[in-house]
């Protein structure tokens, strides 16, 4: 392994790496590991709003807003108004969502245990990554000088 590697480079490649198995899970499965996530957090939270869920997984609204809709063309959830407030949406597992997610479960089983070896370090990352992104990007816009914006002329100043 070369520890002089850049990390941005590492991170790059654990991205790549991780889509990749993310499109072999929806490949096996006919699930993204994100739609399997929502309708896992979909069973444990029946009639959950899209904020809730938002919450739960993570995901920003707009994200959110594709996979439900690839969920709804797959007829695996239902998106109705809340009686209590038009302006609110809840998400239902509908019965073919609970029956594609009983289906995958071994599936993507199997597709995580290919992560065992790496667990405690895939939970090390995220716990480290949860803590010092967010740290570093709220410095870095406090800086009112740092050498990583860019520098030179203002876009306006090009077009003068």
């Amino acid at each position: 392994m070369d520890m002089h590697k850049h990390p941005l480079k590492s991170v790059f490649h654990v991205s790549l790496l991780l889509h990749n198995l993310n499109k072999e899970a929806e490949r096996r499965t006919g699930l993204s590991i994100v739609q399997w996530s929502l309708l896992k957090h979909l069973l444990e939270m029946p009639g959950a709003s899209a904020q809730e869920l938002s919450d739960a997984v993570k995901l920003h609204p707009s994200t959110l807003s594709q996979s439900f809709k690839r969920l709804v063309r797959k007829e695996l959830i239902l998106i109705l108004e809340d009686p209590r407030d038009s302006r609110k949406k809840i998400i239902s597992l509908t019965r073919k969502g609970k029956e594609t997610l009983d289906r995958v479960e071994n599936q993507m089983e199997e597709i995580a245990s290919t992560l065992t070896l790496a667990k405690k370090e895939l939970y090390f990352l995220e716990t480290h990554l949860k803590k010092s992104i967010p740290k570093f990007f709220e410095e870095w816009r406090t800086r009112k000088d740092s050498n990583l914006r860019p520098s030179g002329p203002k876009p306006d100043a090009l077009s003068s």
